[in-house]
C-alpha cells in the first residue's frame, strides 16, 4: 500500500512542478497558445523518450529499488534546478523582460530545459510497474496507472486552486520537493526492514549451517545492505541541505527575481489564477508586466488621455460609461473629467488591482474609490452576458492584441453584438490596435482588416485615427473627424489636459493620414470575418506576432492559412491507405498515434477554448 502511496505522490509531484515550469516558462515566452503547445509537446517528448529508455535497459535494472529511490531524491532535485535554469533563461539568451521570444528560440530553449525533468519522470513511471509487479507478483500496469493518474489530478488541482495563491513558485518547489525527498526516505527504511526480515527467515532455514563470507547469499545481503545505508546517507544529505535552503528561501527568491528582472528595479510581485504580476519602476514612473510582457505604465498619461477625449468628443451629454480592462492604468481619472453618473470598471484580476493601487498617485487612486466608479471582478464575457441593467453611452476596450484565444474573445462578431446591445443610441465604441501612420504591413494589413470588416458588419459608422496605435471608433450614429469641429469642442470643454489639447487633435486627425488607412481596410476583402468558434482575427495576431522574427515563420503561417479541413481528410485517409496495403503491421501503432494525437487535441482545445 505504501508502494502506491509513492506512485501517487510521484504523480502529484510530477504534474505539481510542470505546472510550476509551463507558468514560469509562459512568462518568459509570452503566454499565448503557440508558446504553450511548444511546452506541452516538450514536455510529452522527453517524457516518451523516458519510457523508452527504461524498455531498452529494462534488462539490466530488474528490481532495483535502490535505483528508484535515487532516481526519486535526483528527482526532487530537479525541481529547484529547473526552477533555476528558467529564471535565468532571459540572461542565458541575451533578452530583456517584455522582449519577445522567436519560436525557434522558444522551442530550442524549452527542450533543453525540460529534458531533464521529463526524462527522469518517463523512466520513473515504468520503472514503479516493474517494482510493483516484483512485490505483488502480478501484472499491476492498471493500479500504478490509477495511482499515477490520481495523483496527476490531484497535482494540478492543488497547484490551481491552492498553492498558486499562497507562495512563490520557487517556495512552491521547494514544498513538494522536501516533501517527496522525505516520503522516499521512509520507503528506503521499510525496503531496510523487508531485508532484516528476509534475512532472518534465511538464518532460520539454514539453521546451524556456517556459510561462508564468500558466499553468494551473504554477498547479496551485505551488498543490499550497503546500498540501503548508502540512500539513506543520501536523503540524510539532502533532508540537511534542504533545510538550508529552507532557512534561506526568502534571500534565494529575491536573487532569483533579481535574475530574471535584471536591469529593472522590482517595486512589487504577485501571483493570481490569472497571471503573475510585476511591477517595476524607473525614476517616478511604474510598469506593470503580466506573465513577463508589458501591461501598462503610470502616470504616463498621453494613452489614457487620448482613449478617453477622441472617443468622448463623438459624443455630447455621456453619462453611463463601461471600461472593459486597464481602467487603473489612468482612464478612470480622465473620464471623471466629464460629468459622468457612472462608470463600469471590469477587470478579470482582482489581484491586479490590489496590487497597483499602493502605487497610485493621489488622483488616479481617488478616481478609483469614487463612488461614481463600480469595480467587477468578473469574467468579461459572461458579465456581459448576464447584464440586464441600464445601457451605456460610451464602452471602452482596453485590452491588448487577440495573441490568445481568450483575447479574440473581445473582437469576435459575437462580441461587438452583444457590445453594440448595451449602447444607448448615438452610443460609441472604441479600441486601439497596433499600427503605423503611413504604412501597414501585410500582417497589419490582414489584422486590423479583419477586424474592420467584422465591426462593419455590426455598426454603420467607423473612423480610424492613425498613429502607433490606430485608434477605431464605431457608432451607428455619424461620427465626426474633422479636426476642427473636435478641437473646438475640447477647447469649449475646458477640461485640463497634460498632452491631449486642440493642437494635439490636428496633429494626429491628417487627411491623408486617416483617408490611406481607411482605404487600405475598405479595399482589403480577401481576409475573413471573425466569430467565436472560427477566430481568424487570433490567427491573424499570431502571423503578426511572429513577423517579429523574419520572413521563414511569415511563409509558415501563410501556407497555413490558405490549408482546410479537406486537406487534413485526405492526408490521413491517404496514409491509412498506404499503411494498410504496404505496412500493414505499422496500422496498430499509427492507431495508437491517432488516438493520442485526438485525444490530446481535445484536451488542448478544450484548455484553450
Amino acid at each position: 500500500m505504501f508502494f502506491l502511496f509513492l506512485v501517487i505522490f510521484i504523480g502529484f509531484f510530477s504534474v505539481f512542478s510542470q505546472s510550476v515550469f509551463l507558468r514560469e516558462l509562459l512568462i518568459t515566452f509570452y503566454g499565448n497558445e503557440l508558446s504553450a503547445g511548444v511546452l506541452l509537446s516538450s514536455w510529452l517528448f522527453f517524457g516518451g523518450i523516458g519510457s523508452f529508455l527504461f524498455t531498452h535497459f529494462s534488462s539490466k535494472i530488474k528490481e532495483n529499488f535502490f535505483l528508484f529511490f535515487l532516481l526519486l531524491e535526483f528527482f526532487s532535485l530537479l525541481g529547484l534546478v529547473e526552477i533555476f535554469l528558467i529564471r535565468n533563461l532571459r540572461i542565458f539568451l541575451g533578452l530583456y523582460p517584455g522582449e519577445i521570444v522567436s519560436p525557434k528560440m522558444m522551442f530550442l530553449s524549452s527542450l533543453l530545459i525540460l529534458a531533464p525533468f521529463s526524462l527522469v519522470n518517463g523512466f520513473l513511471f515504468p520503472f514503479s510497474i516493474r517494482l510493483y509487479s516484483a512485490i505483488k507478483r502480478d501484472n499491476s500496469v492498471g493500479k500504478i496507472y490509477a495511482c499515477d493518474a490520481l495523483g496527476d489530478m490531484l497535482g494540478g488541482l492543488t497547484f490551481s486552486f491552492l498553492f498558486v495563491y499562497l507562495f512563490s513558485a520557487f517556495k512552491n518547489l521547494y514544498f513538494v520537493s522536501f516533501v517527496l525527498i522525505l516520503i522516499a526516505l521512509i520507503f528506503s527504511l521499510l525496503i531496510k526492514e523487508n531485508i532484516k526480515a528476509k534475512a532472518t527467515s534465511f538464518q532460520n532455514k539454514v539453521g546451524s549451517i556456517n556459510l561462508d563470507k564468500n558466499s553468494p547469499r551473504k554477498f547479496l545481503f551485505r551488498k543490499r545492505k550497503y546500498l540501503t545505508y548508502g540512500v539513506r546517507m543520501v536523503s540524510f544529505f539532502l533532508i540537511i541541505l534542504f533545510l538550508i535552503i529552507g532557512l534561506k528561501a526568502n534571500k534565494i527568491e529575491k536573487f532569483l527575481l533579481s535574475r530574471e528582472w535584471k536591469g529593472f528595479y522590482v517595486v512589487d510581485k504577485a501571483s493570481s489564477v490569472y497571471a503573475d504580476l510585476v511591477l517595476t519602476k524607473s525614476d517616478s514612473l511604474y510598469s506593470l508586466f503580466e506573465n513577463g510582457i508589458l501591461s501598462f505604465t503610470f502616470p504616463l498619461r498621453i494613452r489614457s488621455e487620448e482613449m478617453v477625449h477622441f472617443t468622448f468628443l463623438q459624443k455630447k451629454d455621456i453619462r453611463r460609461v463601461m471600461v472593459i480592462g486597464g481602467g487603473i492604468s489612468g482612464v478612470l481619472y480622465e473620464i471623471l473629467k466629464y460629468p459622468v453618473e457612472e462608470v463600469y470598471y471590469l477587470e478579470l484580476d482582482p489581484k491586479l488591482i490590489e496590487l497597483v493601487k499602493k502605487y497610485l498617485p493621489f488622483q488616479d487612486k481617488a478616481a478609483l474609490n469614487s463612488p461614481r466608479v463600480k469595480t467587477i471582478n468578473r469574467e468579461v464575457r459572461n458579465f456581459l452576458n448576464l447584464y440586464k441593467g441600464k445601457k451605456f453611452d460610451v464602452i471602452l476596450l482596453n485590452t491588448p492584441v487577440p495573441l490568445t484565444l481568450y483575447l479574440n474573445r473581445f473582437y469576435t462578431w459575437e462580441f461587438f453584438k452583444r457590445i453594440k446591445s448595451l449602447l444607448n443610441p448615438g452610443g460609441v465604441f472604441s479600441f486601439s490596435l497596433p499600427s503605423k501612420e503611413s504604412y501597414l504591413s501585410k500582417e497589419l494589413r490582414d489584422l486590423q482588416g479583419c477586424l474592420y470588416h467584422t465591426l462593419k458588419k455590426v455598426f454603420s459608422n467607423i473612423i480610424i485615427i492613425p498613429g502607433e496605435e490606430a485608434r477605431f471608433i464605431v457608432s451607428d450614429s455619424p461620427l465626426i473627424d474633422s479636426p476642427e469641429t473636435l478641437s473646438s469642442r475640447f477647447k469649449k470643454m475646458n477640461i485640463s489636459t497634460q498632452y491631449f489639447n486642440e493642437y494635439y487633435v490636428f496633429s494626429r486627425l491628417i487627411p491623408w493620414h486617416l483617408n490611406y488607412i481607411k482605404d487600405i481596410l475598405t479595399h482589403h476583402k480577401q481576409v475573413k470575418i471573425n466569430y467565436d468558434f472560427e477566430p481568424v482575427a487570433y490567427f491573424y495576431g499570431i502571423s503578426y506576432f511572429t513577423s517579429h522574427f523574419g520572413s521563414w515563420w511569415d511563409k509558415l503561417f501563410s501556407s497555413l492559412s490558405k490549408i482546410n479541413l479537406s486537406f487534413y481528410l485526405i492526408f490521413w485517409s491517404v496514409l491509412m491507405f498506404v499503411f494498410y496495403f504496404f505496412r500493414r503491421n505499422w496500422l496498430f501503432a499509427l492507431a495508437m498515434f491517432n488516438i493520442g494525437f485526438a485525444g490530446l487535441s481535445s484536451v488542448f482545445i478544450f484548455i484553450v477554448g
